[in-house]
């Protein structure tokens, strides 16, 4: 009875190029992504203002095509970030916010900011505080 001969998976080497399977890019090598599936109702964007919409709507254009490491090195009050303590939030936590989410509030009108937390290259919007009663500013 003949030999079978075991051979592993075919390589992922071309003639011009190899395929590096279990590279893995950094998340703040990317570009934002926004969830609103979480988004709470008493501090949702239909409560704002036309002008904060549309503000909005420039903010997310305008963050999307930066990636994290930009953001994260940009002014709060500009593009960039800030991190907020659970403890200073006046508004009831959803479940989707555990002990290590970390919140953050990024500005979208002036200082009106929408907050969330972030997963790798999401960010999950819970809240538009357009009348700054979501956390002491």
């Amino acid at each position: 009875m003949p030999k079978k001969i075991i051979t592993g998976p075919k390589s992922s080497i071309g003639a011009r190029f190899k395929v590096n399977e279990t590279a893995s890019v950094s998340s703040q090598t990317m570009r934002p992504k926004f969830a609103f599936e979480y988004l709470q109702s008493s501090y949702c964007i239909s409560k704002c203002e036309k002008d904060d919409r549309v503000a909005l709507t420039d903010a997310l254009r305008m963050l999307s095509s930066l990636t994290w490491a930009q953001i994260a090195s940009t002014s709060k009050h500009a593009l960039g970030t800030e991190t907020l303590s659970k403890r200073a939030i006046h508004a009831a936590l959803p479940a989707c916010v555990t002990d290590d989410t970390r919140l953050l509030a990024f500005r979208f009108s002036g200082k009106k900011a929408m907050v969330g937390y972030r997963t790798q290259e999401v960010f999950y919007v819970l809240w538009f505080d357009r009348d700054f009663t979501l956390y002491d500013h």
